[in-house]
């Protein structure tokens, strides 16, 4: 027959207040700055040809169920969502403007001597340094069947599959991947 395990009452007495304080400490941490954001989305209608903006993050392009467009963004931070302008004809993810540093591991393709480690977006100045990415903005695009879409993005992976729409797309740093579609 076996003998449950006890602790002498001194050990106990250690661990017991140890272990509250850990727990606690736990619980008060601050959320990261790279947890995600609830999506905002933004749909436009009534366009056949849309201009996205995105600064850093990723994009993914797929084709729109009507003749809508549909932008959702995902971002690590609260504030950023898509913004409507130019009656529709443009979208640009907008950032919060507390943010002024931007870490990216693509700093060392980026921070050659020809801008010295700043880039500008959206009427802002950013510094870019090498690190783990802190701040994105992920961001799903539906296009419509027929419709064109030009993408700007500064830093990180444009994708779009099984499209069939003009696109036009363009990143200083990032892969761009398009499987399965077509122009429309």
């Amino acid at each position: 027959m076996r003998r449950p395990m006890r602790f002498p009452k001194s050990l106990a007495a250690v661990l017991a207040p140890v272990l509250s304080v850990a727990l606690l400490g736990a619980a008060l941490l601050p959320i990261s700055a790279t947890a995600a954001t609830a999506p905002q989305e933004l749909v436009v209608s009534g366009q056949s040809h849309v201009e996205l903006r995105n600064f850093i993050g990723s994009v993914q392009i797929g084709e729109a169920p009507g003749r809508d467009y549909v932008v959702r963004v995902v971002g690590s931070q609260a504030g950023m969502a898509p913004e409507m302008r130019d009656g529709g004809r443009l979208v640009v993810v907008r950032w919060p403007t507390e943010v002024a540093t931007v870490h990216s591991p693509l700093a060392p393709q980026i921070g050659g001597w020809w801008f010295k480690g700043k880039v500008d977006y959206d009427g802002r100045r950013y510094a870019i340094q090498r690190g783990p990415q802190d701040v994105y903005a992920d961001v799903t695009v539906l296009v419509p069947r027929g419709a064109r879409l030009v993408v700007t993005q500064q830093f990180g992976q444009l994708q779009a599959n099984a499209v069939r729409a003009g696109l036009r797309l363009e990143t200083m740093g990032g892969d761009i991947v398009v499987a399965g579609s077509r122009g429309g």
